[in-house]
Formats: C-alpha cells, structure tokens, sequence
C-alpha cells in the first residue's frame, strides 16, 4: 500500500496543475520524528520535482521546524534549491528570496550534525556560494558556528 502511494505522489509531484502539485508537497508539512528510508526516497523525488520549484521554500521553512536530524538527503535538498535560487536571480529577482530564507539555517544544522568531514566541507561550500550570491542568512548563520 505505501508503495503505490509513494509511486502515486511521486507522478503528481510534476502534475501539470499546480493546485495538484501542491497538495501532493502538503505531504510534508505534517511529517515528524525520524525520517524512514521510504520518506528519504520520496524527499529525493520531491526534490527533483517540479512541485519543490513551487513549494521548495515551504518545505524547508517545515524542516527548520521539525526537531531531530535532517536526514542524508538534504545535502541534495540545499544543493538543489541553491541552484533555483540561481536560476531564480537571473529570471526573476524577486521570487528568489523564498529559496534564501530558510536554507542557510538548515545547512549549518546539517553541518552541525554531520560527522562526516566531506559532508562538513560540502556544507561550507555551499555557505560560501550563498555568500558569493549575496545571501545575508549565510553570514548571520556562519557567525553562529565554531569552524
């Protein structure tokens, strides 16, 4: 049953209509606690999805507030929405800040919990692009973490 759910939100993460689009993203908002290998799998879909274009900030705004660690799969998560975020700058300035808000915050609490010295310096880099694109989160984020 969860499978032909997940194969199913999978499909209409890219449904044309954007009001589908976001219900199937609303997934999100109420999910807590540890994140199981099923959930992972659908966040990496979800992220390649045109329904992250649309609703990726919210999503990440929901993962802030949701205690616990992030799961593996949010360093595709950050890298993905820095590059809309990019993509989004040279488009269409004012909608980019969405992706601004809440990423700096989350890649210095996936720094944080990673023990993982690559996965520590692919985070950093990350920091240092968002600084590069003139995100103030990141400075005010990295002054908050010993390096």
């Amino acid at each position: 049953m969860r499978e032909t759910c997940c194969a199913n939100l999978k499909i209409v993460f890219n449904d044309p209509v954007k009001r589908v689009r976001d219900t199937a993203a609303d997934w999100f908002r109420g999910r807590f606690g540890e994140w199981t290998e099923w959930q992972r799998n659908l966040l990496s879909n979800y992220v390649q999805s045109q329904a992250f274009v649309d609703g990726g900030p919210e999503c990440m705004m929901n993962m802030e507030k949701t205690p616990g660690p992030l799961p593996p799969e949010f360093l595709g998560l950050a890298q993905r929405a820095l590059e809309l975020f990019e993509e989004k700058i040279r488009t269409n300035p004012p909608h980019a800040f969405g992706f601004s808000y809440n990423l700096p915050a989350l890649v210095i609490r996936f720094y944080e919990q990673s023990k993982i010295e690559s996965t520590r310096r692919e985070c950093l880099d990350l920091l240092d692009r968002m600084l590069a694109l003139g995100m103030g989160e990141a400075a005010n984020e990295l002054n908050k973490v010993d390096r």
